[in-house]
């Protein structure tokens, strides 16, 4: 209605605009060599109006067939995308039922409809119905589709990478995951996988590069991998006959994780071995005054003093200021009691033995009660009962692998043959393990 009033408008306004110059006064001479023409002003207003009319008019007409490819081209763009849409529907109805053959025909008709900034959906379709209804190589197809789309090819590496890691090729898989890590500097899952493919493959020097690059991402593994990390540098560099390059990386280990009884003892061993008692000793004692560790022991022996003259039973006095620390610490009375055994103070050892007895029960005192008992007395039957409580009792502590349930003696820094990194906790007999969490796209044993 608007727009049939408008165009009566237009209309009125263009026969008075006409009107109007027509009843304009006036002439207009043209004079060309023996020609003369004479016009009125008024019409040869209107003819020129009139012509400026008819070249829009053209002008229009033109303009519309020049873009009639365009529009043509767009229709066709328009309707393929219905088609497209409709396929794509329909795929994600045959895969809801479970027919993973016609969703995967359907995503590809619905890619061969829509254009190439729209095929990411169609391609991931595809891929998952390829991985549900084929074997390896069919996964491996499927996730390869993937990479020929930007929005998917995320997914494509991410799938890439698990099924190397699956087969074993840690190699294949750390270059895939440092290229989706390239392309997504701000992916902390694909921080986190490149981190552990490096520790997986033992490039301890780009595990640390990578540690100090991704620190935002990397936080909860950066105390602890650091200095098992450094450790393992140091035990290379020692068996490689580099001592002072083996003490830097303990130092480092030492430092960057005091509380850390593996990274105290490689440490203060270091110096000992390299003549530095006294500062050996002062690690020592701010050790095992935080942690009154077994492992600290051998150490406390190998920094006892001379004895001197007049003096007898260093060791046993050195042990007793040891104990001070950690009054109430089994591991320090046991340290105590063995030691009394070993130099005939049989009298101490009983008190020791007994004290430790009051703080725990482990398998590691009652030992020590058979060879004191055989030491002195000798009776069978009172040995024989040492024997069973020790045989039934826990050790004092061991390291444990939450991740494998295997327990260990000396601590480790990789449990094979699984590949554990950096797994292990200290527990004692009334301690329950802690857990150890990995997070990531990996569920590597790294």
């Amino acid at each position: 209605m608007f727009r049939a009033l408008w165009y009566i408008v237009k209309i009125l306004i263009l026969v008075g605009i006409s009107v109007f110059l027509l009843v304009q006064p006036g002439e207009i001479n043209i004079n060309w060599k023996e020609y003369q023409i004479t016009v009125q002003l008024g019409y040869a207003a209107v003819a020129l109006l009139v012509l400026v009319f008819f070249v829009s008019l053209i002008s229009e007409v033109v303009t519309r067939l020049s873009l009639w490819p365009k529009h043509l081209a767009r229709s066709r763009l328009e309707k393929n995308r219905a088609k497209g849409y409709r396929a794509l529907m329909k795929s994600l109805s045959s895969a809801a039922i479970g027919d993973q053959k016609s969703a995967y025909d359907l995503a590809r008709r619905a890619q061969k409809f829509l254009s190439e900034d729209e095929s990411g959906l169609p391609l991931l379709l595809q891929a998952q119905a390829m991985s549900r209804q084929g074997n390896g190589p069919a996964q491996e197809n499927s996730y390869k589709l993937l990479l020929k789309n930007a929005d998917t090819a995320l997914l494509g590496l991410q799938g890439l990478t698990q099924n190397a890691i699956l087969a074993g090729e840690f190699d294949k898989a750390l270059a895939l995951a440092r290229k989706a890590y390239l392309e997504n500097p701000k992916n902390s899952n694909l921080a986190k996988a490149v981190y552990d493919l490096e520790i997986r493959n033992h490039l301890w020097n780009d595990a640390l590069v990578t540690l100090d690059k991704n620190k935002k991402f990397l936080r909860s593994e950066d105390d602890m991998d650091r200095s098992v990390i450094y450790i393992i540098l140091g035990d290379m560099a020692k068996d490689q006959n580099r001592p002072d390059e083996a003490i830097a990386f303990y130092k480092r280990a030492y430092k960057n994780n005091s509380n850390f009884p593996p990274a105290s003892t490689r440490y203060i061993n270091a110096l000992i071995g390299n003549s530095e008692r006294r500062k050996a000793l002062s690690i020592l004692e701010k050790s095992w005054k935080m942690n009154a560790h077994p492992s600290y022991i051998p150490l406390w022996q190998a920094l006892v003093p001379e004895q001197k003259v007049g003096k007898p039973n260093a060791r046993f006095r050195w042990f007793q200021w040891i104990v001070e620390f950690h009054s109430e610490s089994e591991v320090a009375h046991l340290a105590l009691a063995r030691v009394a055994i070993e130099e005939g103070l049989w009298g101490d050892a009983r008190a020791a033995l007994a004290q430790a007895e009051k703080l725990g029960k482990s398998a590691e005192i009652y030992k020590l009660w058979v060879l004191l008992e055989e030491k002195t007395t000798n009776k069978p039957d009172v040995i024989r009962q040492w024997l069973d409580r020790a045989y039934q009792a826990k050790p004092c502590g061991t390291w444990l692998c939450p991740k494998s349930n295997k327990k260990f003696a000396e601590w480790q820094a990789i449990v094979e043959p699984e590949g554990f990194f950096n797994s292990l906790v200290w527990i004692t007999d009334n301690q329950k393990p802690e857990s150890t969490i990995i997070s990531g796209i990996l569920e590597s044993p790294t």
